[in-house]
């Protein structure tokens, strides 16, 4: 039987966390054990199949498949565990010249402490004047690296490339028992991505980098950088960080810059811990690719105390997908970590069939076929239905509608695949189908592809998906003036961007200060305001603003709401940052939306993984605002997603059982998954999907309900600037 390292996740759990449960995420199974070397010990690093662990003083080397195990020099004093910030192995400890690097970042001045097997002592290293790249004292490091017998360090100050340089110092010398020395750090030049975000128009609450190495490119370095956005909060149970994306970039040493890698190889995946260490790049085996077992150009993660869900982030098409970890002892434990561990091979490999050698063979496997259809069923064999190619297939599904279009799709696999997976490139534009909007308004989901130019259009009352390849989108726009729209935390508009009085702005909110950038149609700059947080908690839902009677209203994550005026009278302030209405539910909020309903604003709040999906609606009376529970929509239909929400009712969707529910950008396989206020739980229209949260589905990273706009406008309207 074979064996070969996997990725496997590492659960601690139990008194003093020693237990150790391991999931083999290959064979969906797990197993627990009390490993002795393991006991009360921290993990630090892993490299090669190798862990650096870590308890109080002391640091070992454990290998958890061979349990092999190498004891490194106790630290020297003044050296607390806790105070390690990050941790670096180079190779396998067996190999001459392998070396654990630590960074000690509890004091004003940051220290490396590094050995290697069979050393006495650490050497406690302190850096040589100033940042190279900025000319700052450098006071923190975000990741480090090993690139070969080379350690490599991303700094904090200004986000740049450093690389250690040992041993060129005569004054070593040891003291306490550690040999205390100075590193030299070498300015490789290479800065941050200068390019906005992964989360596109909208600012991220925090942001991790991982260094890595590719197996395909073993003597580069890659820094995968995660952004945040959304998190719950007023919750110690639970802590959703909000996984918003990843940007993938390669390090060029002789341009000195960061270049965007684009997708991972299509047999590569990424594995991503809580911690900027804990990362693994894995080259995916074909039989395991072909079963489907891991996905390649994906990156793998969990969440901080969701131990019971594994999610994953599709590179290519930006969307992240959910899946339970049937594992009991795993609940509530705070932070996974992923390990490479041998695993015994024993899965099953399909092969083809060998053609038969019996000259009746292919006779009897047309008798077979036949006999396993019901009766009253015939075969065409000179024409089967079956194979009319798909374009056919899509022109005639393309004409068909309502309940139509359900029968053509309940047909067979074949007709079903072709509904669910049309491109509408070859139609004319009157024969689009997305030209019926025009009669009823109701929202679609656009979803623009990783190279901005192919888009997806899903919509919700077929369920099906539109691909359009649109390669002037990029320039098909209005042009407002210079301005760098990823700083924006939100954007919104006050009226369609061809009227007279349209009015754009854009805000982004920090502890102490909240900015707003206001441009009105026909100016060629824009206006600024701020005000000062003075002892007022708002923190940013990272959703868009809404335009509501004359004022934008920016929605909090408790529920909180910001106003701003765009054009205030005389003595009238544009800001007003207000603590009410304050948080509307007990339960734990991970998503808010906000959007307009009927001439009123509603509020949508979601919890973890959708447990709780609530309605509210504002009521302002004498200037004071509260939220009350909406208990039913009625025949309103509402559509969420992360770049706009949006409401219509049961008559636009032509369905009145459509009445009292929630769209999110989410999909069970090509279906859109939608919540039921009245049942508390999620469906899809099509396929038998029926949840209690949104578990075995994915959300798309990069899109937004949109009302499609089919007027045609002068080219005066569509310039901005007079």
């Amino acid at each position: 039987m074979a064996l070969r390292l996997e990725p496997w996740l590492l659960y601690s759990h139990g008194k003093k966390k020693r237990s150790k449960t391991f999931y083999s995420l290959s064979e969906g199974n797990y197993h627990v054990s009390d490993v002795r070397e393991m006991r009360h010990r921290m993990i630090y690093a892993h490299s090669h199949g190798w862990l650096v662990l870590v308890d109080q003083g002391e640091c070992w080397l454990y290998n958890p498949s061979t349990t092999d195990e190498i004891q490194l020099p106790n630290f020297p004093k003044g050296h607390c565990a806790h105070h390690f910030s990050n941790c670096a192995l180079s190779s396998d400890p067996k190999l001459e010249g392998s070396m654990v690097m630590f960074i000690h970042q509890y004091s004003d001045e940051p220290r490396f402490l590094y050995c290697k097997p069979g050393d006495v002592h650490w050497t406690v290293a302190t850096v040589e004047g100033n940042c190279g790249s900025c000319g700052d004292r450098i006071y923190g490091y975000r990741a480090i690296a090993s690139l070969g017998d080379e350690f490599y360090v991303h700094t904090v100050c200004c986000e740049s490339l450093l690389k250690l340089q040992f041993n060129q110092f005569d004054d070593d010398k040891v003291v306490d028992d550690a040999l205390i020395s100075k590193i030299r750090l070498l300015d490789t030049k290479v800065r941050r991505p200068n390019c906005p975000r992964t989360y596109y128009l909208r600012g991220s609450a925090d942001s991790t980098s991982f260094l890595a190495q590719l197996p395909s490119r073993p003597n580069e370095l890659m820094i995968v950088e995660v952004d945040y956005g959304d998190h719950i909060v007023d919750d110690d149970s639970i802590k959703d960080i909000g996984f918003k994306g990843v940007g993938l970039y390669m390090a060029n040493f002789e341009q000195g810059r960061w270049e965007d890698l684009g997708d991972l190889p299509d047999d590569c995946a990424i594995f991503l811990g809580s911690h900027p260490d804990n990362i693994l790049v894995y080259n995916i085996p074909k039989e395991d690719l072909d079963a489907g077992i891991f996905r390649g150009n994906t990156v793998y993660f969990t969440q901080y105390k969701d131990g019971d869900h594994l999610y994953a982030y599709d590179v290519r098409e930006k969307s992240i997908s959910v899946c339970r970890l049937h594992c009991t002892n795993t609940k509530h434990c705070s932070e996974p970590q992923w390990i490479l561990r041998l695993c015994r091979i024993h899965r099953r490999i399909k092969t083809p069939a060998r053609p038969s050698n019996d000259a009746g063979g292919e006779k009897k496997k047309e008798i077979i076929m036949s006999s396993s259809l019901p009766e009253g069923r015939c075969i065409n064999e000179g024409n089967p239905w079956c194979d009319i190619e798909i374009e056919l297939l899509s022109r005639i599904q393309s004409r068909l509608f309502g309940a139509d279009r359900s029968h053509f799709r309940l047909t067979c696999k074949t007709w079903q695949s072709a509904f669910s997976t049309t491109t509408y490139a070859f139609l004319k534009p009157t024969e689009n189908p997305l030209a019926r909007c025009r009669a009823h308004r109701s929202p679609i989901l656009v979803h623009i592809g990783k190279d901005g130019e192919l888009v997806n259009f899903f919509d919700p009352k077929t369920n099906s998906t539109t691909t359009l390849p649109l390669p002037g989108l990029k320039g098909a726009r209005i042009d407002l003036p210079s301005q760098l729209m990823y700083d924006f935390e939100g954007i919104a508009f006050s009226s369609p961007p061809t009227s007279s009085d349209c009015t754009v702005l854009g805000y982004s909110v920090a502890p102490i200060l909240a900015l707003f950038r206001s441009l009105r149609r026909g100016q060629r700059k824009w206006t600024d305001s701020s005000e000062r947080m003075k002892g007022i908690q708002f923190d940013n839902s990272f959703t868009n603003p809404v335009y509501h009677r004359g004022l934008f209203y920016f929605m909090g994550k408790n529920g909180n709401l910001c106003t701003y005026n765009p054009r205030p009278k005389k003595k009238q302030s544009r800001t007003l940052l207000s603590n009410l209405p304050t948080k509307p539910c007990a339960a734990s909020i991970r998503r808010s939306h906000l959007m307009e309903c009927d001439g009123k604003l509603l509020s949508v709040f979601t919890g973890h993984m959708g447990r709780s999906l609530q309605v509210y609606e504002l009521h302002q009376d004498q200037g004071t605002m509260t939220w009350e529970e909406v208990a039913s929509l009625e025949d309103k239909v509402l559509f969420l997603s992360s770049g706009s929400s949006l409401s219509s009712t049961s008559e636009d969707m032509e369905s009145r059982s459509l009445g009292n529910k929630v769209f999110l950008d989410r999909f069970n396989g090509k279906d859109g998954v939608m919540h039921c206020l009245a049942r508390r739980k999620f469906y899809t229209m099509w396929s038998g999907y029926k949840s209690d949260d949104w578990c075995d589905t994915k959300e798309y990273t990069n899109c937004a309900w949109v009302v499609p706009n089919f007027d045609t406008h002068k080219e005066e309207e569509l310039r901005w600037a007079r």
